[in-house]
């Protein structure tokens, strides 16, 4: 092999390894892929380490929006948006399920009720609440009927003599 050829090949070679090792040195998570996640639990802390021990950094209220980092064990590492940018973790199951269909969220539950179970509602607090308050049902309806009868009552020619007068006319 003359020397400009082999020169070639051995940067080429030289190119292909460096491109290998430095996979390894980029970062796991780049800013145009970056996974938000939303607290689901008030004053959720944040450590320096994956550790309950360590001191918080800071507290998170809830629907505080992350940047999810990296998953170690049962935390993930996490940056905080403006004003004060942290880095740290969080205990995993004070953020929200990751587990999202195509449509969005596929568990079931709306955010309200993620939010409910969040702060403790569960059917054992309902049913308590219910026990204290035994005339729930009967209240509920006296609420369904002032809502219905309070609906604005327009005869047929009204709406008509309405319609006519915006240029509406019924379909055929």
């Amino acid at each position: 092999m003359n020397r400009p050829k082999l020169y070639c090949w051995l940067c080429a070679v030289g190119l292909m390894i460096a491109l290998i090792l430095g996979m390894g040195a980029t970062p796991a998570f780049s800013a145009d892929k970056a996974e938000y996640r939303t607290v689901q639990v008030n004053n959720a802390k944040v450590h320096p380490k994956a550790k309950s021990l360590s001191k918080p950094l800071v507290r998170l209220p809830i629907r505080a929006k992350v940047e999810a980092l990296g998953v170690t064990g049962k935390w993930t590492k996490i940056k905080t948006g403006p004003p004060r940018s942290v880095i740290g973790y969080i205990a995993t199951k004070s953020l929200d399920p990751k587990k999202k269909g195509l449509f969005g969220d596929t568990s079931g539950a709306s955010e309200q009720e993620r939010s409910m179970a969040a702060r403790g509602y569960n059917p054992k607090v309902e049913a308590k609440y219910r026990q204290n308050n035994p005339n729930l049902e009967a209240a509920f309806s006296r609420l369904a009927a002032i809502e219905r009868d309070s609906v604005n009552k327009v005869d047929e020619a009204q709406a008509e003599a309405f319609l006519n007068a915006g240029g509406v006319t019924p379909r055929e």
